[in-house]
């Protein structure tokens, strides 16, 4: 994104809590200050002149800054108040809930007996319960749960939460739901929602809850229909604009419904690289355009691209990288035996769980139209 704005001419005013940030040599100005502490940020840009814009796409605490600094300086985007709402996921389900949209019960955690009730009241018909704090990213501080044991030990006076909630802070309970996980990225500008991409996404088998891999193709209007009426009720719900969006989702039979989502691009490359290869475009210098004010141009190929990205340990190596079976199918894919096959870079990107992630190719897949795609690690 640094690069996209630099190629259209603008000065970067950068931020990061590390002396020696990727990209520092291409900021006109550059300040050691972490990109949470949106109250200096506010201070230092107060100095500057005509900003145009505001962007950190890879994280959900430096989206809240994001949505403080445009209420600041009236700049395009999404505003402190809806960044806020999306952050808490617990003020997202309510929100969703409010405009009747899919997603799994849930219910706030709080240390009195009213909550035993409601968990029974609510969970007693269900297997198993998903535990998140409200505020949280990189899937950290999330615990599955069964029902059963939980009202095990609500009948012996137990609180099966309270060591959760004293190291996370305030959580949220919900059902957990069957189905495919599935990402959908896209932008909204001057109103008008634009989809993207859809990663089918499978997790590592050691945490059920971190991505492996994700493999990704643009949207199609006639195959991705019931994605798209979901996404205009959900983003219309929010009424934002002039932003990217990821939501995150369950796909069961022809229904779908809400995991979470949040007013900006997929991170760890997702909508920095992994986008821009499948799409054929330049998607980082769509997130410009929308700083700008401009409609970007319609995402038109002939060709269904197919991406593939592998996530894997910081300190291993993705040769030797063990993957997860992919439901019995074939697990990897040897990219060099594929037609005009190209090798994608790797993002250099960590998340919260000091993973970095790598593009390791994309293909079109009308040259296996008929056939069976095997995904090889080399």
């Amino acid at each position: 994104f640094i690069e996209a704005a630099v190629l259209s001419g603008y000065n970067i005013i950068g931020f990061d809590k590390n002396k020696s940030p990727y990209c520092i040599e291409q900021c006109n100005h550059f300040y050691k200050v972490a990109i949470d502490n949106k109250c200096e940020i506010k201070r230092i840009l107060s100095k500057f002149k005509d900003v145009i814009g505001c962007i950190s796409e890879q994280t959900d605490s430096g989206l809240e800054t994001v949505g403080y600094i445009n209420s600041f300086l009236g700049l395009r985007g999404p505003s402190e108040i809806i960044t806020s709402d999306l952050r808490n996921k617990y003020l997202q389900r309510q929100t969703a809930e409010a405009f009747g949209i899919e997603q799994p019960k849930f219910l706030l955690y709080c240390d009195n007996p009213m909550f035993s009730t409601d968990f029974k009241n609510m969970f007693s018909n269900v297997d198993s319960v998903i535990v998140k704090p409200t505020v949280g990213q990189s899937s950290i501080g999330i615990f599955e749960f069964k029902v059963e044991e939980v009202l095990r030990k609500i009948n012996i006076n137990e609180d099966p939460f309270f060591e959760i909630a004293k190291q996370f802070g305030t959580i949220l309970v919900e059902e957990k739901l069957e189905g495919k996980d599935v990402s959908i990225d896209g932008f909204v500008s001057g109103g008008q929602i634009s989809i993207a991409l859809i990663c089918d996404k499978f997790k590592n088998k050691r945490n059920k809850f971190v991505d492996q891999l994700l493999i990704g193709s643009r949207y199609s209007y006639l195959d991705h229909v019931n994605e798209k009426m979901f996404v205009e009720q959900l983003v219309g719900a929010h009424n934002i604009d002039d932003c990217f969006f990821h939501i995150e989702v369950k796909r069961y039979a022809n229904k779908i419904k809400l995991i979470e989502w949040t007013c900006r691009g997929g991170g760890s490359g997702v909508s920095s690289i992994m986008a821009s290869n499948v799409l054929g475009l330049d998607y980082a210098k769509i997130r410009i355009n929308l700083l700008e004010g401009s409609i970007p141009l319609q995402m038109i190929s002939a060709n269904q691209i197919i991406g593939v990205m592998l996530f894997f340990d910081n300190h291993a190596r993705p040769d030797q990288t063990e993957l997860l079976d992919l439901e019995k199918k074939s697990v990897f894919w040897e990219y060099s035996n594929i037609p005009n096959a190209t090798k994608g870079p790797s993002t250099g990107v960590r998340d919260g769980r000091d993973r970095k992630s790598k593009l390791i190719a994309c293909f079109q897949t009308a040259q296996f139209k008929n056939e069976h795609i095997e995904i090889k690690l080399l």
